[in-house]
């Protein structure tokens, strides 16, 4: 079986990375600062827990930006392979397809 993955489905994975990211960033509210005195017996395993989701959501962001920029570095990587196999191809058989 053979993966095809093409250069514009590439891209719009990477972009859509950074838009989930921008995402995670933008919801990602404060955690209500009185919660402890609010609620008894819990209110610290709930901040807590908070404190974690912001951090998870910030560390996912961080990595869709990360697997944004890794992405497009291959995208470049790709065309200028294909370019240089443009390059030798025109001056070989393969194109004629005469086998000589």
């Amino acid at each position: 079986m053979l993966l095809n993955i093409g250069l514009n489905d590439l891209t719009e994975a990477a972009n859509k990375l950074v838009y989930g990211g921008n995402l995670m960033v933008q919801n990602n509210v404060a955690r209500p600062q009185d919660l402890a005195a609010g609620v008894t017996g819990i209110g610290h395993e709930i901040t807590r827990f908070l404190l974690g989701l912001q951090v998870a959501r910030a560390a996912l962001a961080d990595a869709a930006k990360t697997t944004h920029s890794d992405i497009r570095g291959l995208c470049g990587e790709l065309t200028s392979l294909d370019k240089e196999f443009a390059g030798v191809l025109a001056t070989g058989f393969a194109l004629r397809g005469d086998g000589k």
